[in-house]
């Protein structure tokens, strides 16, 4: 059964909802947008998938990217040189589209990993 591809105006619904939700919850905003960008370059990469599971894609990557990054940043700020060179504001950037694109190669690798650590 053929999927339909998520349209243009589902996408920017999800975003603003997100966007919306994650600045009530203090979420910084560029942490946001680099989440966004992550999660597009992931989806623009895998199968064709349906609106509701780009649409969760799109807003989860989103919130991991909003509520880690600014833990991510701080880490590599304080333990990897290269980062406290390049200043605090590219780390927190480059920390959300890591979290962004990452969470949907990580979590199904690690849930994977689980599942046969345990012979599930």
């Amino acid at each position: 059964m053929a999927t339909e591809p998520a349209s243009q105006t589902a996408i920017m619904l999800s975003v603003g909802t997100v966007a919306v939700t994650g600045s009530l919850l203090g979420m910084q905003y560029d942490a946001l947008i680099f989440g966004l960008f992550g999660s597009l370059i992931m989806l623009a990469r895998a199968e064709k998938t349906s609106r509701l599971a780009a649409l969760g894609s799109i807003g989860t990557s989103m919130l991991v990217a909003g509520v880690g990054s600014p833990i991510l940043s701080a880490l590599a700020v304080a333990h990897f040189g290269m980062f406290s060179v390049l200043g605090k504001e590219i780390a927190d950037h480059a920390s959300a589209l890591i979290l962004g694109a990452g969470w949907q190669v990580g979590i199904p690798a690690a849930w994977s990993w689980v599942k046969n650590r345990l012979g599930v």
